[in-house]
């Protein structure tokens, strides 16, 4: 009984949404990788970084967005997402989420990754990233060194 919508995003407001983590429908998020369908041609050379544990479908739909001409949103709801309590984000802190950090920074500093006019926007949400793994990680003295890095990025 819903009424069925649907918004064409273009590349540039995909991105964009994909960045500053606009909802375009209420419950739908534009970052998350189960959240859409893709066609094969548009992803079949595109990977995950496996470095990364968290952050990494940002990455993953960061390149994809850039094979796009449009991206189409719905608000129907056509998928259940399953919340587990041990996923990466729930789980705590180990010290493979600072890799996250080292994969953003190698990507913001190899200028060749990211189109310019996309830099400013591709910066904001790493930043964002990295301040969720600030907040997972103790404050105990033992993972000072975690912090800083993190805080340094």
């Amino acid at each position: 009984n819903v009424e069925q919508q649907c918004q064409v995003l273009s590349r540039s407001q995909a991105v964009d949404a994909l960045f500053y983590l606009m909802q375009i429908y209420e419950g739908y998020e534009v970052a998350a990788v189960w959240g859409c369908l893709y066609r094969k041609e548009v992803v079949e050379d595109i990977l995950f970084n496996e470095n990364m544990i968290i952050g990494e479908d940002f990455v993953y739909k960061y390149q994809v967005f850039l094979n796009i001409d449009k991206l189409v949103c719905t608000n129907q709801k056509l998928y259940a997402y399953l919340i587990r309590g041990k996923s990466a984000m729930r789980n705590g802190f180990n010290a493979k989420k600072i890799n996250t950090i080292d994969e953003l920074d190698k990507m913001i500093e190899n200028k060749s990754n990211l189109i310019p006019e996309y830099r400013d926007g591709f910066i904001s949400r790493s930043v964002n990233i990295a301040i969720v793994i600030l907040l997972m990680i103790p404050i105990e003295g033992q993972y000072g060194d975690y912090r800083a890095r993190v805080k340094k990025f």
